[in-house]
């Protein structure tokens, strides 16, 4: 566990970064050691050499440019308007359906590990606590409706979300998805 008493940022110099992501029509307060940002929290410390995602804090490395970590605060919060709609098209190729909740999970999860791909290193402890702090459920439950909306799709036509793994024989994992479309986006193939 990170230990937050390493920070180097204190909260008056939260407020040029606040204001400059307020430019951009984010809602962003600085409170006592953190910035909040649309409900996410944020805290910028030496003891990260990269985005760590905590139970309630986002963990931003001191040693980027106030540039960089409002570029990463925003692409934590508002997914990238080009990649969102590839993914959209990937996660709809698969029929999964849209009164799912799987299905805005996996849309989430999959444009936050386009933003930060070390998130597919261990995705049921970094990537599900991300994508559940998004939408402020549990991350059990985030696992649990992105296997259910792949499952759904599955039992309703095998063959067109196996045609997406390449004639795969059996139903695909959720790190399996996660990892192949944001691999695909990242490495500008079609999907």
């Amino acid at each position: 566990m990170v230990l937050l008493e390493e920070k180097v940022v204190s909260a008056a110099q939260y407020v040029p970064l606040a204001s400059t992501i307020k430019r951009y029509g984010y809602h962003a307060v600085v409170s006592e050691d953190k910035l909040t940002v649309e409900g996410f929290n944020f805290a910028v410390t030496d003891s990260v050499d990269q985005i760590n995602f905590s139970e309630d804090m986002i963990l931003l490395p001191a040693s980027e440019s106030q540039d960089t970590l409002k570029g990463m605060i925003i692409g934590i919060i508002s997914p990238k308007h080009s990649s969102e709609t590839t993914i959209v098209n990937f996660v709809r190729s698969m029929g999964i359906r849209t009164n799912l909740k799987g299905y805005y999970f996996l849309i989430t999860a999959i444009s936050l590990a386009v933003q930060d791909p070390s998130l597919l290193n261990k995705v049921t402890y970094t990537l599900y606590p991300a994508v559940a702090k998004v939408h402020d459920v549990d991350r059990h439950c985030v696992e649990r409706n992105i296997r259910s909306a792949i499952n759904s799709a599955y039992q309703n036509d095998p063959d067109r979300i196996c045609c997406v793994f390449h004639n795969r024989l059996s139903k695909p994992y959720p790190s399996e998805i996660i990892t192949l479309a944001a691999d695909s986006i990242l490495n500008n193939i079609k999907l």
